[in-house]
């Protein structure tokens, strides 16, 4: 009966958690559309690659939460949608700061 009544409170936890966090389906298609590209251009482009590769990690590890991901979704710059994330979770400044700036380390390779 405990471990019935574990397994129900563990589900409703993962459920809950889920529908806070974008999984890397989410990720990946928000990646291509905060940078306007498509996947077929990673395929063809390292650079895309390399830098939608980044968006995934860092919207998994971050993590971005659903707004972040529905404000890129929506057409807004990533900037302005990660400033509004460390406004609602501050204790994710420092990850957010350490992503754009591999982000910007990105866009100085060839």
């Amino acid at each position: 009966m405990i471990n019935r009544i574990a397994i129900v409170l563990w589900s409703c936890l993962l459920i809950a958690c889920e529908q806070k966090l974008p999984g890397p389906l989410v990720c990946e298609t928000m990646s291509f559309q905060a940078i306007g590209r498509s996947p077929r251009e990673a395929v063809h482009s390292p650079k895309v690659r390399r830098v939608t590769d980044r968006l995934i990690h860092g919207c998994l590890t971050v993590p971005f939460d659903q707004q972040s991901v529905s404000c890129v979704q929506a057409g807004r710059p990533l900037l302005p949608c990660l400033e509004a994330l460390v406004r609602r979770a501050p204790e994710r400044e420092q990850a957010v700061r350490d992503f754009l700036h591999e982000l910007d380390q990105l866009d100085s390779r060839p």
